[in-house]
């Protein structure tokens, strides 16, 4: 029996999270089931209308109300959610309006009845039965549009449109299927054109085999959001609607149908849109002094990244959890920001709430609480934004995309006056503290001031550095909560708590070392959430996060024999420190520092679906699987990255045939250090040659996931400094080189190295024509094993650097006067047939333009630096 008091909302959203499972089990063909009759159904014309070539309007209804019927185990809750739920094509049903507007249509058939022309139209692709049962889901990525066209190389235009997911789970541990596929490619399997039952059977099955291990959950918050993970992982690669152009997920149809259901209680005819922003982020994460212990510097980072992801969690979830909704409601969470659908208004004890008013209140709470714990380091700031339904309306001239673009210039507004509204908790807060008569005493690792039980070190970051220790772990499990759960401390090994006061607990631990406990805290009445990290394995915990949390560790003790002159040792299970990093490297020792966003991100979300003005293009759904698929690049794919190009490093060090490194592949688990990631950007430190490999794959990969949508694209910078050079000021260096591929071009999709912009893909800027960036790399691995082999004189590759530095300014117009000095020194140094190589390389096929990366490259990777 459910245990919970359930408010109006909570059950309007698990009707609207249940209320197209039907379609699932439609397309499975669930017919074996007991008690189910597809031909009672039908014989209610009025409900279940039925159309013509196995198109059956309304049928999905019935295997909705059945599986409600069935597998709902309390009966109260049942005959709630089959009331509204059962019945949501009747338009005037608030979960019928809440499916209209997830979809922003006007939608009196179902997805499955067809008129003429579409149907016609797609007979001509699938045949003329069960069309609906072939069709698989189209990226989210192709109706991007900001008017670059595809046109060339990989963009060609025939992709447009074609590009389809399969039909699977979502899978951590085969995460490739995340990426479409061609329409006519052999990998789609079956074929194109042909059903797919058998997918969707088994995927079904998979499903109920994992819904019916949730069923005993007592507590209707956590059965609740058992069930949206168990949804997210089987529906997400499974099209809402498979006419017009299916590429929204059941999975982002069913959530924002919840969200907004939940809205339109007590006769709202508004709704809240709430966007939290967290400032202070980067000073935040980077702002460690030199302390005495730089051993500790990279787990600190990680840890304080890591905690920043904590806190944009904790918010969002206190706020749900404050007005009583469920984790529906939140749309999107990650990188410092979150979006929540709220009601104008709720009822609660015969009262009516305010919700903007009250948000006000939090938000003073909450930048208070933040004031006092970390000095004013970082705040949030709130948009609060109320509008009509109607907007999410295809019919009205406005659109969810405009109110986002709204709802970013209010968040930059706010951020401007945001000292105007600072938290003033003492009386002293702006007094000069050299008119204080005692001495502030100073955390040594951030600088902070001490609170009175503190010494040396302030309580905050010494959790800081527990977490990055902890992040370092697999398996991890994420608690959170309300207040303190009820558990032995001293049955769970290393179990972390971060407690964030008034506004919730987390507590983190390994899966096996949790495993005793799980039932217990899945049980505790204060539990608002359980997540597994990079987990979706089928086990009694459902709930999982993807999070960037790629950590180099030492397998195996490494001591200061295994690496040159290394100053600190590194235990077993430990991370590797920046020092040992850069140690990692082929060439000179040095570190690689990150740094890479997408481009335009604001633009896309508010015009990247504006071209054909049709408003339904920009629902809410549309939006909201753009988002989940960003995150599930940046949040989950980008440690599968990491771990392929550290693959390639291993094949290149034993190529080299270095002993130290080859000796050290056997001890350490990877090379990059995810600093932070998600959302749309990301920090990562590692070796300084495969830095620049990782960044050229990550830009690959994602231009691959998003079908080489020309208007998706991504920039980045990477610093190259001493391993001992301070990170903090190594990623300001990073962000400047950031800011410069950006502003070089209103194309973007650049990469600054060695401070020079290069493009990804070959074009012309302000009348210079850019190399491919592959291309110059390639070149310049190619010039490396000539010196390697002693081809070239390395004192050749200084001069040409020379040369180019002088004769080719910061935007690669070179000044021809540079040749005759290049054929007089290439002529008189090397042989010449490699001579003729090297002329026709850099004058002929314009290479030398490039030489300031080309040359950087070669002289770092050839170990003397510059």
């Amino acid at each position: 029996m459910i245990n919970n008091n359930i408010n109006e909302e909570k059950i309007l959203s698990l009707s609207g999270l249940l209320h197209d499972i039907g379609k699932f089990m439609q397309r499975a063909e669930i017919e074996n089931e007991d008690n189910f009759d597809k031909n009672g159904f039908e014989e209610d014309k009025n409900l279940f209308a039925v159309f013509k070539n196995g198109y059956y309007g309304y049928l999905h209804t019935a295997y909705t109300a059945y599986f409600i019927d069935k597998y709902i185990k309390d009966i109260n809750l049942k005959r709630k959610i089959l009331e509204i739920s059962a019945s949501h094509h009747k338009v005037d049903n608030i979960i019928s309006k809440a499916d209209k507007y997830s979809a922003s249509m006007d939608r009196i058939v179902d997805d499955e009845s067809l008129d003429a022309e579409s149907l016609e139209k797609l007979e001509k692709i699938y045949g003329n039965e069960n069309t609906y049962k072939k069709i698989r889901q189209q990226s989210i990525f192709d109706k991007v549009d900001l008017y670059k066209k595809y046109d060339k190389g990989n963009f060609n235009e025939e992709l447009k449109g074609k590009n389809k997911i399969e039909l699977e789970k979502i899978d951590y541990e085969n995460l490739e299927e995340i990426f479409p596929k061609f329409i006519e490619s052999e990998e789609l399997i079956p074929k194109e054109g042909n059903l797919l039952t058998d997918k969707y059977n088994y995927l079904w099955n998979e499903f109920l085999k994992e819904y019916k291990e949730i069923t005993k959950i007592e507590n209707f918050d956590t059965f609740y959001n058992q069930l949206s993970y168990l949804l997210q992982k089987y529906t997400s690669n499974i099209p809402s609607s498979t006419i017009n152009y299916p590429d929204i997920s059941l999975y982002d149809h069913l959530r924002t149908t919840a969200a907004i259901a939940s809205c339109l209680t007590n006769k709202n005819d508004k709704f809240i849109l709430l966007e939290g922003d967290i400032s202070g982020i980067q000073k935040f994460i980077f702002k460690i002094t030199d302390s005495e212990d730089k051993s500790k510097v990279a787990k600190r980072l990680r840890g304080r990244s890591f905690y920043i992801w904590l806190l944009t969690e904790v918010i969002a979830k206190y706020i749900i959890s404050y007005f009583d909704l469920t984790i529906s409601n939140i749309l999107y969470s990650g990188g410092g920001k979150f979006q929540i659908l709220l009601p104008k208004k709720l009822n609660r004890n015969d009262k009516e709430i305010d919700i903007s008013k009250e948000l006000k209140v939090l938000e003073y709470s909450i930048n208070k609480w933040l004031s006092e714990k970390f000095d004013g380091l970082i705040s949030i700031v709130f948009g609060i934004l109320v509008e009509d339904f109607n907007i999410l309306d295809k019919r009205t001239e406005r659109s969810y995309s405009d109110l986002l673009y709204r709802m970013n210039n209010k968040l930059q507004e706010k951020k401007l006056q945001k000292y105007a509204n600072e938290i003033i908790s003492e009386e002293d807060f702006f007094v000069n503290q050299k008119e204080k008569k005692e001495p502030i005493k100073k955390c040594r690792i951030c600088g902070i001031k001490l609170k009175d039980n503190e010494e040396y070190i302030c309580k905050e970051c010494q959790i800081h550095e527990k977490l990055g220790t902890h992040l370092a772990k697999d398996n991890k499990i994420i608690i959170f909560s309300k207040s303190d759960i009820k558990i032995d401390n001293k049955e769970i090994k290393n179990l972390v708590k971060v407690d964030f006061d008034e506004f919730g607990k987390v507590y983190i631990a390994r899966n096996e070392d949790l495993e005793k406990n799980i039932i217990k805290v899945m049980s505790d009445e204060n539990l608002l959430d359980i997540l597994k990290v990079n987990n979706t394995k089928n086990e009694i915990i459902k709930g999982f996060k993807f999070i960037g949390d790629t950590v180099p560790k030492a397998k195996e003790k490494i001591s200061k024999e295994n690496l040159e002159d290394l100053e600190f040792e590194i235990e077993k299970e430990s991370p590797l420190t920046f020092e040992a990093i850069s140690k990692l490297s082929i060439g000179d020792k040095k570190l690689g520092v990150l740094k890479m966003d997408v481009d335009n991100l604001g633009m896309i979300f508010a015009m990247g679906f504006e071209k054909n003005k049709n408003n339904s293009e920009k629902s809410i759904s549309r939006i909201a699987s753009l988002s989940r698929n960003f995150d599930l690049f940046f949040g989950g794919y980008l440690n599968k990255i990491c771990d392929k190009v550290f693959e390639n490093w291993k094949k290149e060090v034993k190529k080299l045939e270095d002993q130290k490194l080859i000796n050290i592949v056997s001890k350490i688990t990877n090379i990059f250090y995810i600093t932070y990631s998600g959302g749309d950007d990301l920090f990562i430190v590692g070796p300084w040659d495969y830095t620049i490999e990782l960044a050229l794959k990550i830009r690959n990969e994602l231009k691959r996931f998003t079908g080489y949508n020309p208007n998706i694209e991504i920039s980045g910078g990477i610093a190259i400094v001493k391993n001992k050079y301070p990170i903090s000021n190594a990623a300001e260096i990073a962000e400047e080189y950031l800011e410069k591929s950006k502003n070089l071009s209103t194309q973007k999709g650049m990469i600054n190295v060695f401070n020079t912009s290069l493009s990804w893909e070959e074009k012309e800027i302000n009348g210079v024509k850019y190399k491919k960036f592959e291309d110059v790399l390639n070149k310049a691995k190619e010039y490396t094993e000539l010196v390697r082999n002693d081809s070239i004189n390395r004192g050749l590759i200084y001069y040409i650097y020379m040369l180019n530095k002088e004769y080719c300014d910061e935007r690669k117009n070179v000044n021809p006067l540079y040749i005759p000095k290049l054929f007089y020194k290439v002529y008189r140094t090397t042989e010449k047939s490699l001579a003729d190589k090297i002329i026709e390389d850099l004058v002929t096929n314009e290479y030398f333009k490039e030489f300031k990366f080309i040359g950087s490259y070669i002289l770092e990777k050839t170990r003397g630096g510059m």
